[in-house]
């Protein structure tokens, strides 16, 4: 393990912009319409490019296919998982704390800030499967238990317009096509460069929302300890089941992959939970919230924890 004033340092950045947007809510700087427009300034735009000039760099492997198969299959489990324990769990959307991730607004910009932005391809292609179990499974059941059926051009029309979901396929389609053999060209290289310089900026800003959305409500503090504690012994032991097992010894991937592996699942459930619930839910939708800005807080710990293990991804 590393001196510890050097891994503090590393992480610095991280606590520091968290801390900046506590900071930035208290003196109301950063006031929910802020906020909002921040986290659609994120999705719609800079994500967007960081996530294309990801797939557009990185080294297509075969072996990504298992991944991402196996990234799907393993939250499509999560989620039958929740199906059973919402059954003695108070809730109608509780089922949905048990499965998917916060990818876009957490892992997004807590990977690349410890690890620096070249590791973010290797997360990027753990998430893959993880974005279509998202917006293909984990979305159209969001959206009927909020009363809304969706028909399946519905889905395809709401995964095609998905600004992520169309950076991540140019991206791959960019690459495929060995457009980086343009690099060259300065119009094209002009574009890539102005992609890469919006994404520099989507770390810090995430972190910043993070920071800006952190609230805590005692009265249901009880329902996200039970969460808590069901959820995080079980996404720990998939976690390894799934790097030091099926990433590493099965697939041979290195060591990146496994620390995004790792990083995805322990983030919290998806932000995007209370805005799928109906208004008339408002108890419900303050268990909720309060739920994932604990669990958010506990995959900052674990991520501290991990990266004092894992300060450098070897090859």
């Amino acid at each position: 393990m590393q001196d510890f004033g050097i891994i503090l340092g590393k992480l610095m950045p991280v606590l520091l912009l968290i801390g900046l947007g506590i900071i930035l809510r208290r003196v109301k700087i950063l006031k929910d319409a802020e906020s909002h427009f921040i986290k659609k300034l994120i999705l719609n735009v800079t994500l967007p490019a960081v996530l294309f000039v990801s797939f557009y760099t990185i080294e297509l492997d075969m072996s990504f296919l298992w991944v991402i198969v196996g990234v799907f299959l393993l939250n499509v489990v999560l989620l039958g998982v929740g199906k059973g324990i919402g059954r003695f769990q108070k809730g109608q959307y509780t089922p949905f704390l048990y499965s998917g991730f916060e990818y876009g607004m957490f892992c997004v910009g807590l990977f690349p800030t410890a690890y620096g932005a070249a590791a973010l391809p290797y997360i990027a292609v753990v998430a893959l499967g993880h974005e279509l179990f998202i917006w293909f499974v984990y979305a159209t059941m969001l959206t009927a238990r909020g009363g809304t059926k969706q028909s399946l051009i519905q889905t395809l029309g709401a995964f095609v317009k998905s600004p992520v979901i169309l950076a991540i396929f140019a991206g791959l389609l960019a690459n495929v096509l060995g457009l980086r053999g343009l690099s060259q060209a300065p119009l094209w290289d002009g574009l890539v460069t102005t992609l890469s310089t919006l994404g520099n900026i989507t770390g810090p800003l995430i972190l910043l929302s993070i920071g800006a959305g952190l609230t805590m409500n005692r009265e249901n503090m009880k329902f996200a300890l039970t969460t808590a504690a069901i959820r995080i012994p079980l996404v720990l032991a998939l976690a390894y089941l799934g790097g030091a097992i099926f990433f590493r010894k099965v697939l041979g991937l290195p060591t990146p992959y496994e620390a995004g592996l790792f990083t995805l699942l322990i983030a919290p459930p998806p932000f995007i939970i209370p805005l799928f619930m109906p208004d008339s839910l408002e108890e419900e939708k303050g268990r909720i919230n309060t739920t994932l800005t604990f669990m958010t807080l506990i995959a900052l710990v674990l991520f501290i924890i991990y990266f004092a293990r894992v300060p450098v991804l070897a090859l």
